[in-house]
This record gives structure tokens, C-alpha cells and sequence, in this order.
């Protein structure tokens, strides 16, 4: 990470957004991405597209600053120089040994720090099960009640 003026100017005016992006490169250092893919893939290979590409391409994606992956990888074509036959068949062909690695690779990456925050990890509830919180719900495409008629 970088430390000049420009950078403490940023840090001074939106700490957040800094130290998130700081979190970021911290858990997903392309050169550690591409080896635990090299670890962990069985039948997919790096020959067009490296795994820290994808995992770039669809954090973009995520993070909501490109609505698609096809949007992401036309804006990125300086590092993602395949088509987006390759992209696509390379997404849809992750493994699931590789996504088991790359959580675990982000957990032990970002553990210490969350030890380190007040409340950061939460205790287990019942002593020898782990409790995960997932949260699926989506009303807008399961709720289907009409509208209220009075006000």
C-alpha cells in the first residue's frame, strides 16, 4: 500500500472506503489467488484466463461496479485479453475443491484482523457446532401479497 500525501489525503477524508480496500488487496493478492488455484484445480487450467482475473472480474461484479460479467470483462480488456466464450466456460467450470480453498485462503487472510475488532467473531452458540449465518431471504421474489385497499 502506498503512503504519500495523496494517500493520507484519502485516508483523512473516507477512512472506510480505505481501509476496505486495504482489507481487499490483503485477501486477494493475485499472486497467492493464482498458486492456491494451482494447488487446488484438478481438470481446469490457467492457459487463457488466471483465476485472480476471475476473482477480479467478479468482484466487480459484486461490488456492483459493473452490472455483468460481460460489462466487467469488456472493461477490463487489458488484463483479461480472451473472449467471453473463455470467461463464461471458465466460471461455469470452477471447481468446488478451488471454492473451498479460495474461503478458506480469504478466512485465514482477514482472521487475525477481525480477532483484533471488538465483537468481530462471534462465540459459538452451542459448544462444538459451528453456527453460520446465512441470510437467502429475497421478498421482492417471494412475497406476493396484494396490496392494502384502505388507508
Amino acid at each position: 500500500m502506498q503512503s504519500g500525501p495523496l494517500f493520507e489525503r484519502f485516508l483523512q477524508a473516507s477512512p472506510i472506503p480505505v481501509m476496505y480496500r486495504a482489507l481487499l488487496e490483503r485477501a486477494l493478492d493475485p499472486q497467492q489467488l493464482d498458486q492456491l488455484f494451482h494447488d487446488t484445480a484438478q481438470t481446469q487450467r490457467t492457459r487463457e484466463l488466471l483465476f485472480s482475473a476471475m476473482v477480479k472480474l467478479m468482484f466487480a461484479v459484486v461490488s456492483k461496479v459493473h452490472p455483468s460479467v460481460r460489462s466487467a470483462s469488456f472493461a477490463s480488456l487489458d488484463e483479461v485479453r480472451t473472449t467471453l466464450t473463455v470467461v463464461s466456460t471458465k466460471l461455469q467450470g470452477i471447481e468446488p475443491d478451488v471454492c473451498r480453498g479460495f474461503v478458506l485462503h480469504a478466512h485465514d487472510r482477514l482472521e487475525p484482523i477481525l480477532r483484533r475488532l471488538d465483537g468481530g467473531i462471534l462465540p459459538q452458540p452451542l459448544p462444538g457446532y459451528r453456527a453460520r449465518i446465512l441470510d437467502g431471504n429475497h421478498l421482492a421474489g417471494t412475497e406476493h401479497r396484494p396490496a392494502p385497499t384502505r388507508t
